[in-house]
């Protein structure tokens, strides 16, 4: 993205603005206790790219010895799952209990502060020019650093739950003239880009601003907020890093990714390690695009 960010918006990252954010693990596959019989459902990357903007179930499940052997955890519900490998920079919102493997780092919130679906379509908007970045260096996935480090424009919370209604008002419109356009899908697809490119900048929402001007809380009482809950913060950026980001509108302002998440990687397994029966194990190469 190019240009400021509208008055009242600031840049920060996804490690600012977390309370976790965490990658997972996988349980020994030879170890039939560890699966079989299992109830928690185990996200691997599968699952993420046979699911849409919601994930209700896993095809994967582990048992609570499996849990507790590795380095998977307990994600709460309405937390959002990230990938990290192969197909990387896939966000999806888990809406049941899950554990994941190490390819997934998992973002959780202070709720009461942050739009979840906010985060999830700003993470959307940038995959493709993340993807690019990645494939001109010689890292070949995410890990939780550079997931921790992503920055993104933080409007006040308010009009950050105004641009998301606004952009699923739009899809919805889209989708519907995607039933009678099946040949205009492309050009669609470069659409969605734009309406969540204008959506992070803030234009979305400038005629919602000047109507409700006075009436929004300010971003600076927001990030006090969050400090108060004892999130980490750092919040400020350098005139360089603040002269390569873009306008966005009063009362947004542009703080780091790492200020409202928390993140940790998780673990890459053996080939000895796998088997040919158990669970099923989803990896990074088994998710695409969607």
């Amino acid at each position: 993205m190019n240009g400021e960010l509208p008055n009242g918006w600031v840049w920060t990252n996804i490690g600012e603005i977390a309370f976790k954010l965490r990658s997972g693990g996988t349980p020994l596959k030879k170890n039939n206790e560890y699966y079989e019989n299992g109830t928690i459902p185990f996200v691997k990357i599968e699952d993420i790219t046979s699911s849409h903007k919601f994930l209700y179930k896993a095809a994967t499940y582990i048992t609570k010895e499996g849990l507790d052997n590795s380095s998977a955890w307990i994600v709460p519900e309405n937390s959002l799952l990230y990938s990290m490998y192969a197909s990387y920079g896939m966000p999806i919102i888990n809406k049941i209990e899950v554990a994941t493997n190490q390819a997934i780092i998992a973002f959780i919130p202070p709720k009461d502060l942050i739009e979840l679906d906010y985060i999830y379509y700003y993470l959307l908007s940038i995959r493709q020019s993340l993807k690019s970045k990645i494939r001109g260096t010689t890292q070949e996935n995410l890990n939780a650093k550079i997931v921790s480090n992503i920055q993104i424009p933080l409007p006040p919370l308010e009009e950050q739950q105004r641009i998301v209604n606004k952009i699923e008002e739009l899809f919805t419109n889209l989708d519907k003239g995607i039933e009678s356009l099946e040949e205009v899908k492309s050009k669609l697809k470069v659409y969605r880009q734009a309406i969540l490119k204008y959506a992070m900048e803030g234009k979305l929402t400038e005629r919602w601003r000047e109507e409700n001007k006075g009436k929004i809380e300010s971003t600076s009482i927001l990030l006090e907020k969050m400090k108060q809950k004892s999130i980490k913060t750092n919040l400020k950026l350098n005139t360089i890093e603040l002269s390569a980001l873009p306008e966005i509108p009063l009362p947004w302002k542009w703080v780091k990714l790492q200020d409202i998440m928390d993140m940790s990687s998780g673990k890459a397994f053996k080939k000895a390690e796998y088997s040919g029966e158990g669970l099923r194990l989803l990896q990074i190469s088994n998710v695409s695009f969607g």
